[in-house]
């Protein structure tokens, strides 16, 4: 953390990809156990009838957005030191088929091991192990008593799973650690960085300590239930709404144009303004509807607890309110003229390349003098402009853009990071 990015990366190739390797050497030890093909045919023979289970689908969107990232703000601090000219939309895409690929070894690796342990218990396959943090403690450690030296086997696997945490802790902190760089500066010159890290991971310790206590499992249930659930899904919600309608596709667009020298695929666009997010607004409309008071086991949570678990939750998406309603009250003019204000970029926000930089606040100009609701809607299904002004625009910047992108690729090759 203390050389940040540059050590980061070298650190991602040791604790991404021993956990893969040692995950593949279960799977394949477990095909070679009777009961392994039961259980992977248990889990990809589908149940029809659960496709209606409203419940289904909103974990099941809880835990794409759990595990690849998005509303987190892991995602856009790694992305951003990726070369400026890079393939960005072929990145999103690899990055999400790779998570989609992992999931499902790791959903074969555990119901093959789930077939071996019903088979040598004689139990039906769902009565073998509950779900939620019981199934990665208890399957894995399982897994390896079939193994030669299973206590090492054991103590490997500990370590790469303390690998893998440590994967999400490095970023998530390196992440807060941006923010804080962004807003006060001053206070990461030189050595300050090193015991900003050290005072940060401090507070972070501390902050953890009570999961360890006995009652430590009962508290993780509570932050999970409010802290990490349907608020992944409002960020994720609220992001969808500020890229493509707020920013607009049109801008979005024409960065990537600037970037990679060709406009964003069609089904970006129209996933991004409609699909997406009305998947996730009838989701979480339907979680709440749904709402259940939180329980681990027999345990049911206090009144108080919940009214905890809810100020958390507040907390956390709290920030988007308060700085919308500081931006509306210190902006001039009536109320229309401020949110028109609020939706203009700040000067200092431009791509990070001299040549496209010279011309880009003009043409931002140009899209914010047209800017209506009407206007962006119409981009955003057809992607283009509904005035001839803007058509003709749209031309001019893509000729315009194209000439600088061929001769700049050379000069920022040698750039690793924006």
């Amino acid at each position: 953390m203390i050389k940040s990015i540059k050590s980061i990366e070298k650190v991602m190739y040791v604790t991404v990809f021993v956990p893969i390797i040692l995950m593949i050497i279960i799977f394949v030890r477990a095909l070679t156990l009777k009961g392994a093909t039961d259980g992977i045919l248990y889990y990809v023979t589908p149940t029809f009838g659960r496709i209606t289970d409203i419940k289904v689908w909103i974990e099941a969107a809880l835990m794409a957005t759990y595990t690849l990232g998005p509303g987190w703000g892991t995602i856009p601090t790694i992305g951003s030191h990726n070369k400026f000219h890079g393939n960005t939309v072929g990145y999103s895409i690899l990055s999400t088929f790779l998570d989609f690929l992992s999931a499902v070894l790791n959903g074969l690796i555990c119901f093959a091991i789930l077939g071996v342990m019903a088979h040598d218990s004689g139990l039906e396959l769902e009565n073998t192990v509950t779900s939620g943090l019981s199934l990665g403690f208890t399957v894995y450690p399982t897994a390896f008593t079939y193994f030669p030296l299973p206590q090492v086997w054991s103590a490997v696997f500990f370590v790469n799973l303390l690998l893998v945490g440590l994967d999400s802790q490095v970023l998530s902190t390196e992440t807060v650690m941006n923010c804080l760089q962004d807003i006060v500066p001053r206070w990461f010159i030189g050595r300050r960085r090193v015991y900003m890290i050290i005072l940060l991971n401090i507070i972070f310790f501390i902050l953890t300590i009570p999961f360890c206590t006995r009652g430590g499992l009962y508290l993780f249930q509570l932050l999970d239930w409010y802290a990490a659930a349907w608020t992944l899904l409002f960020v994720c919600f609220v992001e969808c709404i500020v890229f493509t309608w707020i920013y607009g596709c049109e801008r979005l667009n024409r960065d990537a144009m600037i970037m990679m020298g060709r406009p964003l695929p069609i089904v970006i666009r129209l996933f991004g303004s409609f699909l997406t997010p009305a998947a996730i607004l009838v989701l979480l409309i339907l979680s709440f509807l749904r709402y259940t008071p939180p329980k681990y086991g027999s345990y049911i949570y206090p009144d108080s607890a919940e009214v905890i678990g809810w100020c958390l939750a507040f907390a956390i998406i709290s920030p988007m309110f308060i700085v919308f309603i500081y931006k509306l009250i210190t902006s001039e003019g009536s109320f229309i003229e401020k949110l028109k204000s609020i939706r203009k970029s700040s000067d200092i926000w431009g791509p990070n390349d001299e040549v496209s930089m010279t011309t880009y606040h003009d043409n931002d100009e140009i899209i914010q003098s047209e800017y209506s609701v009407k206007s962006t809607l119409t981009y955003n299904i057809f992607g283009r402009s509904h005035s001839n002004r803007r058509q003709k625009y749209s031309v001019n910047i893509n000729d315009e853009i194209s000439y600088p992108m061929v001769n700049c690729n050379d000069t920022y090759k040698s750039k690793p990071n924006v």
